[in-house]
């Protein structure tokens, strides 16, 4: 249950990267290695960047500090580690494993030996903490009813408004929270034109969680103080799931209608939705209505019956029914077999491969390396 991640952390990166590029690719197996050496940016910082795989699915940000190369924020697309792209959801502890374990092969690549040990969050003497989670959950939605469900959702989260795009995606975004729901299948489709898509009609939910709502969306096991403020530095599947459904949980104006268009008065469901979303009553919407545009008696009672008839076939969605433990072993998913032939096995593989990230990721253990707080 993780797509886009990032971590903080302070590493040095051997400057050859930068002086020659294309031998070290060749030398480390990254045939699609990509180097930009720090440089000004708009803010006026000095900052490289490394593309480790295709497409900024393995990301490092570099700083330049007298001579040395220092890494300090990562970005990664987890299930691109292991499937090759992010169509397939991490949907078990032993997936989610192996996503950290080869995340932590791939960079110890690239990083200065001595500091290999503070690349991945959470483990005994690294400094690393995570700075940003994505957590997506897919359901089948063949008609689009779901999506058209939530096209009036709100979450006490987001001051803004959802925002949609032509009947594909609806989003709420704020500084710290970002709710997406978006059709999977259509975005891979038209992202990987070259490719053979086995896309079902899967509609994602995805939680966006960064800064201090990502903290306190955790248990305190799963901190630590850094730098004289508390971190996120490990989870669990279960933790993450968890997270996901209490957000889903807290979303407003999640409804469908049973009826197909039964109302084709467009004010009359407009006026249904607005009653339905905000507590308002009908009969005082469609009079304030009637006298802004002058309407005849006979015009407000038809626009008044209509309106009532639509709301009646309004159906609160809920959050848990929708998401339950029979929908998350059960989500469609994505499969491009071009891109997961050549990563076949890598769950197999890297699950439980390194000691220190299955202590602090497994849900027995998380917290194992944290120290207990100073009484």
């Amino acid at each position: 249950m993780l797509d886009s991640i990032k971590f903080r952390l302070n590493v040095r990166i051997p400057a050859e990267l930068f002086t020659d590029s294309e031998v070290c690719s060749r030398a480390l197996g990254f045939p699609d290695l990509q180097v930009i050496p720090p440089g000004y940016n708009k803010k006026g910082s000095k900052v490289g960047i490394i593309d480790l795989l295709p497409n900024g699915a393995l990301r490092i940000f570099v700083k330049k500090i007298g001579d040395e190369y220092r890494a300090y924020k990562v970005s990664c697309n987890a299930p691109s580690l292991l499937f090759g792209h992010n169509g397939r959801i991490l949907d078990g502890q032993n997936a989610m494993i192996a996503m950290l374990t080869r995340l932590s092969d791939l960079l110890c690549k690239v990083v200065v030996r001595e500091d290999q040990h503070r690349i991945i969050p959470g483990l005994p003497e690294s400094d690393a903490y995570w700075s940003g989670l994505e957590i997506p959950f897919h359901i089948a939605d063949p008609s689009g009813e779901l999506l058209r469900a939530c096209r009036n959702i709100r979450h006490p989260g987001v001051r803004k408004p959802a925002s949609a795009y032509h009947g594909e995606s609806i989003t709420l975004l704020g500084s710290s929270l970002k709710v997406q729901i978006y059709r999977k299948d259509t975005e891979m489709h038209r992202a990987l034109k070259k490719f053979d898509v086995e896309a079902p009609a899967a509609l994602r939910f995805e939680v966006r969680l960064l800064e201090e709502r990502l903290v306190t969306a955790f248990p305190t096991r799963c901190r630590r103080m850094i730098d004289g403020q508390e971190r996120l530095v490990s989870f669990t599947m279960e933790g993450l799931l968890a997270v996901f459904r209490r957000e889903m949980g807290e979303l407003e104006g999640l409804y469908r209608s049973l009826a197909d268009d039964p109302v084709k008065e467009g004010i009359s469901r407009f006026i249904a939705h607005l009653s339905k979303d905000h507590g308002l009553e009908i009969g005082s919407l469609v009079k304030s209505y009637a006298v802004e545009k002058g309407l005849k008696q006979a015009r407000t009672r038809k626009i008044w019956n209509e309106a009532l008839r639509h709301y009646q076939t309004l159906v609160d969605l809920s959050a848990a029914e929708l998401f339950s433990d029979e929908a998350f072993r059960n989500q469609p998913k994505v499969v491009i077999s071009a891109l997961e032939a050549p990563l076949e096995g890598m769950v197999a593989r890297y699950a439980y491969q390194d000691g220190h990230i299955t202590r602090a990721y497994t849900p027995q253990r998380v917290g194992y390396y944290t120290p207990a707080p100073v009484l």
